[in-house]
């Protein structure tokens, strides 16, 4: 309860006196050390909590703090695919790509972007590149599923599906995908 409130409010105290954020959006502790990870925290419990305005300062303040990660490029695209805006998602995840290029959900959201507009095919090689730094992905192989069925690929649809439903049996959309798989002829 106390950590909903800090992010609701994007400012005060905890117990420890800790400051939940500063002006740049960032956990300061008295003596000037930030906790990177226990921001990342924050910005992720705040999207959960539906504060995405909180999120959105926290991920800012670690994009400034921690000018090396690519993290925090990846938390706003992902803030703007939920706003709608695509062009600020896909200049943060390429930012992100660029930064390191082995960052799988940095593909990912490239690949988001794409299926957002329509542009089912340009989504492909983004899942792809995500295929081949994390094979056994079942978040890859669902995104795989998704475009190549959009494209009316139903093999690779079926392929994909088959294998996210192997790598991820109870995942949430597991069953949706178990039903379309025994669908199909």
């Amino acid at each position: 309860m106390i950590l909903l409130s800090f992010l609701l409010a994007c400012s005060g105290s905890n117990e420890d006196g800790r400051e939940v954020l500063n002006d740049e959006g960032a956990t300061a502790i008295p003596g000037g050390y930030s906790d990177y990870e226990a921001d990342y925290g924050l910005a992720v419990e705040a999207v959960a909590a539906g504060d995405l305005a909180a999120a959105e300062k926290i991920y800012q303040g670690l994009a400034i703090k921690e000018p090396a990660s690519a993290s925090p490029w990846v938390g706003l695209g992902s803030l703007a695919v939920m706003g709608g805006d695509l062009d600020t998602a896909e200049t943060n995840y390429q930012r992100a790509t660029q930064m390191d290029p082995k960052l799988l959900t940095a593909h990912i959201g490239l690949g988001t972007v794409d299926m957002e507009r329509g542009a089912y095919s340009e989504a492909l090689p983004h899942y792809q590149q995500a295929s081949e730094l994390q094979p056994d992905s079942p978040d890859v192989h669902l995104a795989l599923h998704n475009a190549y069925r959009e494209l009316g690929d139903i093999a690779g649809a079926k392929t994909h599906g088959r294998k996210y439903v192997e790598l991820a049996p109870d995942d949430a959309s597991a069953a949706w995908v178990k039903s379309w798989l025994a669908a199909q002829p």
